[in-house]
């Protein structure tokens, strides 16, 4: 008798492993919807200031090169 209980549960242990990995591998479809007459020159773009024109105010930030990665990564 435990020897099926045992025998069932691996089973069904194995059938979730192997939906699990076939849901794993699902492929995703990924579409864009645009408009072609979109005018573009209405739109503003944006850029990075230098370190040195906008000091934070703290001088624990100002300069710390770690800071500035880790805020652009963020960002």
């Amino acid at each position: 008798m435990r020897t099926e209980v045992t025998k069932s549960v691996l089973a069904l242990g194995a059938a979730l492993l192997g939906a699990a990995l076939l849901t794993a591998c699902a492929t995703i479809h990924v579409g864009a919807d645009f408009d072609r007459g979109t005018n573009f020159q209405a739109y503003a773009t944006y850029d990075w200031a230098s370190q040195d024109a906008l000091p934070t105010g703290d001088p624990r930030l100002d300069n710390n090169q770690l800071f500035d990665a880790r805020m652009r990564e963020a960002v």
